[in-house]
């Protein structure tokens, strides 16, 4: 089985451009004075979004910090079940609501959620 947490085996070669586009330098992430610290992450289908989403959040346990995922993709329900599959192999929760709800709204009331749970 592929584990896909492994980052040290991420070739990152072809990100070069990118990378010297948006700075050229690796930063720190910074956090919200005022918790919950909200993380956007935006792309085109297929660009790994909620991969990336999960090793993030996994990352993000092993410093210490406590955190949820929020499924807001309402054009692909199967996103959503892997986003929650991928949330428990992290050991992550995963607000989802559906696919009848606009994303604003997802966004607002998982928002609501990880503050209620104190993530």
């Amino acid at each position: 089985m592929l584990n896909i947490f492994n980052i040290d085996t991420i070739d990152l070669s072809d990100t070069l451009p990118l990378w010297k586009l948006m700075g050229g330098e690796v930063s720190e992430l910074v956090y919200a004075k005022f918790e919950p610290t909200v993380i956007l992450l935006a792309g085109l289908q297929g660009v790994r979004k909620t991969t990336v989403s999960a090793k993030l959040a996994l990352y993000l346990k092993k410093q210490g910090k406590s955190c949820m995922l929020i499924a807001g993709d309402m054009y692909r329900p199967a996103v959503i079940d892997q986003l929650v599959i991928l949330g428990e192999q992290v050991d992550v929760p995963v607000y989802a609501i559906g696919t009848d709800v606009i994303p604003a709204e997802i966004a607002r009331q998982g928002l609501q959620e990880a503050k209620k749970k104190e993530c």
